[in-house]
């Protein structure tokens, strides 16, 4: 079987990381204890960058999801 690629994680309103799943710690060597309850930006640095903040925001406020994919988004 083909392992899932994409890691899934989810932010409350405030942009602080509450979950982080299996695939994201393989991806980052970084597990789910250490980086929930921390701010995206600090454990994504990426996430600060305008383009990438600004599609957050509007996230954020349509209550949608979002899609942050290095295909799509560089």
């Amino acid at each position: 079987t083909m392992s899932r690629r994409i890691g899934v994680l989810t932010t409350g309103p405030d942009l602080v990381i509450r979950s982080w799943d299996g695939v994201l710690e393989r991806m980052t060597g970084r597990v789910a204890s250490e980086v929930c309850g921390q701010p995206l930006e600090l454990v994504v640095p990426r996430a600060a960058v305008p383009g990438i903040a600004d599609l957050l925001q509007a996230t954020l406020v349509s209550g949608g999801a979002t899609v942050l994919a290095p295909a799509i988004h560089h």
